[in-house]
């Protein structure tokens, strides 16, 4: 289950970085085009929006585990403690 976590938190945060990117060269080459620089600054934001939530989702996590005893952020941790 870590695993899963982690991947999707390295995929989402690469998400964010090509659309935050993006966005960037899109508000440059806007040319002071109202909608465009409009969408760029639309983009930007819902780029920002999801960093907000991959970042909640893994603090959320973090509290449930800590929560529950599990270090669910650290497999290593998990399969050392079973004794495998």
């Amino acid at each position: 289950m870590s695993f899963i976590i982690g991947f999707l938190t390295v995929i989402a945060s690469l998400w964010f970085a090509i659309h935050f990117i993006l966005a960037g060269i899109q508000w440059i080459s806007s040319g002071g085009d109202k909608n465009k620089l409009e969408m760029a600054q639309k983009k930007l934001y819902n780029a920002l929006i999801g960093l907000i939530i991959i970042v909640s989702a893994w603090v959320i996590i973090g509290l449930l585990s800590t929560i529950s005893g599990l270090d669910i952020l650290n497999p290593g941790l998990i399969i050392q403690n079973l004794g495998l």
